[in-house]
């Protein structure tokens, strides 16, 4: 059995238990927070000094700042993309929140126009290199790339072949 990389703890996990271990990672803290986000590994995250770079951001419905993890902000600097879901978490709220809701603290910059520019640029940089900007997110793999599926697939093919050939229609009895 094949081994994958957690992409939260960045650890070799067996396939089999992968799921379990995101779940873990997933778990509320007591608090609304995830007790993990997933992140590049450490090696492939921004190594530049974050001077100047926003850390702190108000959520305008409840007026509160939340400081965003070193690693999230130098994971998303190398990556723009690898955040898809345009939402972050808030401390006064206790909950997840659009980035359109917020602002940085440290420019008054909205937080989704800044991401937005950060992805356009990470596009153009991408065109440039003969790359592709499709974005590359932190999600779960895909129902394609999983064993299981195309055995079910193949699976579902074959008995709809065997109900062809007998001309059989499901749910009716001979």
């Amino acid at each position: 059995m094949a081994n994958v990389e957690c992409r939260f703890c960045h650890k070799l996990i067996p396939e089999h238990e992968i799921e379990a271990h995101y779940a873990h990672h997933l778990e509320d803290r007591g608090d609304g927070q995830h007790r993990e986000y997933a992140t590049l590994r450490p090696d492939q995250r921004d190594k530049d000094d974050l001077t100047g770079v926003p850390q702190v951001y108000m959520h305008l419905k409840c007026r509160v700042g939340t400081g965003m993890p070193e690693e999230i902000i130098r994971t998303y600097l190398v990556n723009p993309w690898f955040y898809n879901s345009d939402r972050t978490f808030c401390c006064g709220c206790s909950t997840h929140v659009p980035l359109a809701e917020c602002i940085w603290t440290e420019m008054g910059e909205n937080v989704q126009e800044y991401m937005n520019k950060l992805r356009a640029a990470y596009n153009r940089a991408a065109k440039l290199r003969g790359g592709i900007a499709a974005p590359q997110v932190a999600e779960e793999p895909s129902l394609l790339s999983r064993p299981k599926f195309w055995l079910w697939v193949i699976a579902a093919v074959f008995v709809g072949c065997i109900l062809l050939t007998l001309n059989i229609k499901p749910g009716r009895r001979r």
